[in-house]
């Protein structure tokens, strides 16, 4: 089996959601410089990046990132939706309900790729401010109907800067315990 790596390297240039923070990387140790090794300090906001969101995201009740067990990371049975949209979209229900319709019983994580990272490094910033995001109407379509434990996306978050009430309701559909029977859909 191969594995396939789902992230970016982080640098000082690496896209923040709405343009918020930003990742600084300072060297302190350099073995050219007479150090004993070389070595960095970085700083940066939790959402740097290709991130996870865990359920206290949006559930002061919910469970941190380091409370899943390290089996928990490991998705076997991925499936990816294709849709083609632009920046400021929201996907909804009714824009993905026939490829829904396609994702097997077994899928542990599903994919939406949307083209939108083509404008990662785009110098107007557009993917940070202007990102595609997913409707809570969708979330709970998925939280309801899929046995997934993960959804990615190659989108800079879940809540569009364009529709921020959205896509808080969106989180808190897909991470919150009080919103279904089912377990958190980590993002």
């Amino acid at each position: 089996m191969s594995w396939i790596y789902l992230s970016h390297t982080l640098d000082e240039e690496t896209p923040l959601y709405n343009d918020s923070g930003s990742i600084s990387i300072e060297r302190n140790n350099r073995i050219l410089e007479g150090d004993s090794c070389n070595s960095s300090q970085l700083s940066l906001p939790a959402h740097s990046g290709t991130h996870m969101d865990a359920p206290y995201h949006f559930d002061e009740e919910g469970k941190t990132l380091d409370l899943y067990p390290p089996d928990y990371w490991f998705c076997s049975k991925p499936y990816i939706i294709d849709i083609s949209l632009n920046l400021g979209k929201l996907i909804d229900y009714q824009l993905v309900e026939n490829k829904l319709k396609e994702v097997p019983q077994d899928c542990d994580i599903l994919l939406i790729r949307t083209g939108a990272e083509q404008f990662r490094e785009d110098s107007s910033r557009d993917y940070s401010k202007k990102g595609i995001g997913i409707t809570k109407e969708l979330a709970e379509w998925i939280r309801i109907n899929l046995s997934i434990k993960i959804l990615g996306f190659d989108f800079i978050s879940l809540s569009s800067p364009l529709k921020r009430e959205e896509g808080r309701l969106a989180h808190k559909a897909l991470l919150s315990h009080h919103t279904s029977q089912k377990d958190p859909i980590l993002i």
